[in-house]
Formats: C-alpha cells, structure tokens, sequence
C-alpha cells in the first residue's frame, strides 16, 4: 500500500498546518526537558531550557526536512514499494540521530573549559535522549492504555 502523498493528508491546507504548528509548540519544550536532563547525565554541564528548545528545533527541523527530501527520492525511485520506504524511513531516522549528535557537540561547552563537547558526548547526549524518549512514550502509551481500559473500551 503506497503511503499517501503530504497534499492528501488533511482536505484543508490550513488543518495540516495548523496542526504542525501545534505539535511542534508540544513537543519542542518536551524534548527540550529530555536534552536538558540528557546533557547534565552525560556531560554534567548544566544548560539553559532555551538553550536546550533551541537545539531541539534546530534537530527536529533538519530531521524533517531530511526525512522529506528522502522519502520523496525514495518513492520516486522505487514507485512507492512500502519496504524501500520503511527502509528509507529508518536511514531517515539514523541520519537524523548522527547530525543531531554533531549539533549538540557543536552547541554544548564545557563552563569550566570553555571548549566544545565535541561529536562523541555530542552523539552519546543523542543516545540518551533518543532512550529518554522511548521511556517516556513507553510510559504514555501504558497510561492511556489503561484508561481505554478502564472505560471499557478495548484498545486493540
């Protein structure tokens, strides 16, 4: 089953804009909280919570706009097979992981040496925070679970 080209996602233009706009205003300050707990557990550098927002925007649009342009050369190339798409979707996402690694040891220094972290701790701030997430949706994913549940309803 090919996946549905951006223009067919919502009927209104104006919807899927919208609704973007609101789910970045959600999850940038909530990634910003995993970096800010990421850096102090990996570098024990303390940083800023705007600091940490700005970071988590800069990675989640280079993300995007990566996991776009791939996922439009990739479904021009192999006429929209689904396994060459989740394939692409998973370099999409390792890319994502090694450049935003690059961006933390490139934006975070060290207040008692004034030098950067470099891309190493950059890339292990990264694996942190990528696992800090999954606990968290893991978590989530079991709260609302259990609500479902408790009204009756049978998520699955």
């Amino acid at each position: 089953m090919p996946l549905l080209p951006l223009a067919q996602l919502s009927a209104d233009p104006q919807v899927f804009i919208i609704g973007t706009l609101a789910g970045l205003a959600i999850s940038i300050p909530i990634f910003g909280l995993l970096l800010l707990l990421a850096v102090r557990w990996v570098t024990k550098v303390e940083i800023s919570f705007g600091r940490a927002c700005l970071m988590s925007l800069i990675t989640i649009l280079i993300g995007t706009f990566a996991g776009l342009a791939l996922a439009l050369v990739t479904n021009e190339l192999t006429q929209g097979d689904p396994g060459m798409l989740m394939a692409a979707s998973a370099a999409s996402s390792m890319l994502t992981f090694f450049v935003s690694g690059v961006i933390y040891g490139n934006m975070i220094k060290d207040p008692d040496t004034y030098r950067l972290i470099g891309p190493a701790k950059g890339l292990l701030v990264a694996l942190v925070a990528f696992l800090l997430g999954l606990l968290l949706d893991a978590v989530f994913a079991g709260v609302v679970i259990g609500v479902l549940t408790l009204m009756g309803m049978r998520p699955f």
